[in-house]
């Protein structure tokens, strides 16, 4: 299993690494990526748990009915 994690490592670093080095992207460009994808996953969670309560609330309604 740890080899897995190892490979995919090496192949998201070697795309950091190319997407720099070939200057598709700035560092900062990559940094403000991480920095959007850490925030956008508590809100997405929360967003899912939220969505989840709502459609079982829903379903719940239409059985008592």
């Amino acid at each position: 299993m740890e080899s897995i994690f190892l490979w995919i490592f090496l192949v998201i670093a070697g795309l950091i690494v190319s997407t720099v080095y070939l200057r598709y992207h700035y560092v900062i460009d990559l940094i403000a990526g991480a920095v959007i994808a850490a925030g956008c996953l508590p809100i997405g969670l929360r967003l899912h748990a939220w969505w989840d309560r709502l459609y079982k609330a829903r379903q719940g309604c239409l059985i008592k009915h």
